[in-house]
């Protein structure tokens, strides 16, 4: 099966809306802003499988270029396509979309950085991708939850 990872570009903007309706808000204004945000400003990364939809990952620089900064802020498999390996898949493309993107202006990219929340199965994701725990965060997104700050090179 042939699997395909690009940056997103205007044609993806339903997804990313839909992307965000399900897995973080109904609010439909939110939603548009997201996919907005990641086509102007911060990057998404889409994963397609012989033409169909297998996956996202989202990240953006933090603290200007020039430290060298850049956050995954999301990352999610279709479930349909989970435990095939296009996660890890689009990470690397990411990191390398990372690296050109600081390179092309000048900078280097310094670490990459996410917040997860926690759970067997994420942090084995994020340790494979070579990030290591280094913090937790209470109360990440709702009462009781806690996320975990994973950082690597």
């Amino acid at each position: 099966m042939q699997l395909t990872i690009r940056i997103a570009d205007d044609r993806d903007r339903q997804v990313l809306i839909r992307e965000y309706i399900q897995h973080y808000s109904p609010d439909l204004e939110e939603a548009q802003k997201y996919a907005a945000l990641h086509l102007m400003v911060d990057r998404a990364l889409i994963a397609e499988r012989n033409g169909s939809f297998a996956g996202i990952l989202t990240w953006g620089v933090r603290e200007g270029v020039r430290h060298g900064l850049a956050q995954v802020t999301g990352v999610r498999t279709e479930l349909l396509f989970r435990q095939k390996g296009i996660g890890s898949r689009l990470f690397e493309a990411a990191k390398r979309d990372m690296e050109a993107y600081f390179a092309g202006r000048g900078s280097a990219l310094r670490n990459v950085y996410g917040i997860a929340p926690e759970s067997v199965a994420t942090a084995a994701f994020w340790e494979r991708q070579g990030l290591r725990k280094v913090a937790e965060v209470p109360d990440y997104r709702e009462d009781g939850a806690v996320g975990l700050v994973y950082v690597g090179e």
